[in-house]
């Protein structure tokens, strides 16, 4: 089967083994219900980007627009390793063996 993504695989994983058809439905129905806000803030962003061209957008507003993406870019890097740094413990990584 195809997925759109790989955290929908690894819900899919998740549910198949979670021991029964109902813990796995249930599962899933969690993992929708997670999901769903990103998806809809996705959906909204890219509507209003959709609206953001050079003609209708200042250069602040592309200025903007290119901070926010460079800033969430680095959270999303950085933020496995927030919590390594607070513990001190490698082992509360969750983003896999660190080098």
């Amino acid at each position: 089967a195809l997925f759109p993504c790989g955290a929908l695989a690894g819900g899919v994983l998740v549910a198949a083994a979670a021991g029964s058809p109902a813990m796995g439905a249930a599962a899933l129905v969690v993992f929708g219900i997670a999901s769903a806000p990103g998806l809809l803030a996705a959906t909204l962003a890219a509507r209003a980007g959709s609206r953001l061209t050079p003609a209708t957008a200042g250069p602040r507003v592309r200025a903007a627009v290119g901070g926010a993406l460079v800033a969430l870019a680095v959270w999303m890097v950085a933020a496995p390793w927030v919590g390594v740094l607070r513990s001190g413990d490698p082992a509360s990584c969750a983003c896999g063996a660190l080098p």
